[in-house]
């Protein structure tokens, strides 16, 4: 499979099909940066810093939460170098438990 990396970064067909898609969609709404695919594991923010040259405070997180009230899903995104508040989170969305996978 090819991956878009930051040195081919403007090839949209080397992406996957679903990472396409959502390429399309960035672009149909006016986000003119590519996205890329990291050729190694981006697990953890400074992973994905060091695949993209970037800071850690470049990096969006994503951090899926359960909402306890009524189990809908909770997606906070947020700054690499930043750790979420689940206190504060809580206290805009309600009680929080664990997403299952």
């Amino acid at each position: 499979m090819n991956i878009r990396t930051p040195d081919n970064a403007g090839d949209t067909a080397a992406l996957p099909e679903a990472a396409q898609r959502v390429a399309g969609l960035l672009a149909g709404l006016g986000h003119d940066k590519p996205v890329v695919m990291l050729p190694a594991t981006g697990k953890t923010s400074a992973e994905a810093a060091a695949g993209l040259g970037c800071s850690v405070a470049e990096i969006a997180k994503s951090i899926i939460f359960r909402r306890v009230a009524d189990d809908a899903p909770v997606l906070v995104i947020a700054s690499g170098s930043n750790r979420v508040d689940e206190a504060k989170v809580a206290a805009v969305v309600g009680q929080l438990g664990k997403a299952d996978a």
